[in-house]
């Protein structure tokens, strides 16, 4: 019976050989984290300023002029939420865009495994 040093060996070298050969795929996961990092860079943009310095309004503090302050302070929450939720629904595209081809290399990887484990490479 081999280690499962020696077994993870294996495996992460075989991994690692199929992602250096198979370049656009690396290629479109290098730019969907460059995408989804300007995505989290739009969600954010502005929050520290709309949400801390009340004295400084926004465009979209300037449409609700005739608010009170304690209103105002309540759309500036009300609009951290929303910020928030945009996170969110970013955050779980993100995560399930990164499982996708995960999720779809099993079933092509299944004659290879099979093979190894019928020689003995897993025993």
């Amino acid at each position: 019976r081999k280690s499962f040093r020696k077994q993870l060996w294996q495996l992460t070298k075989r991994e690692l050989r199929a992602v250096l050969r198979d370049r656009t795929t690396m290629a479109m996961r290098c730019c969907l984290s460059v995408l989804l990092a300007f995505l989290f860079g739009l969600v954010f943009q502005g929050v520290g300023q709309t949400i801390l310095e009340p004295e400084q309004q926004t465009v979209f503090d300037l449409k609700f002029t005739g608010l009170s302050y304690e209103e105002l302070q309540a759309m500036r929450k009300r609009k951290m939420e929303w910020h928030f939720n945009a996170l969110v629904q970013v955050a779980l595209v993100a995560m399930f865009s990164a499982c996708q081809p995960v999720i779809l290399t099993f079933p092509l990887e299944r004659p290879v495994f099979l093979r190894e484990y019928g020689s003995g490479t897993y025993s």
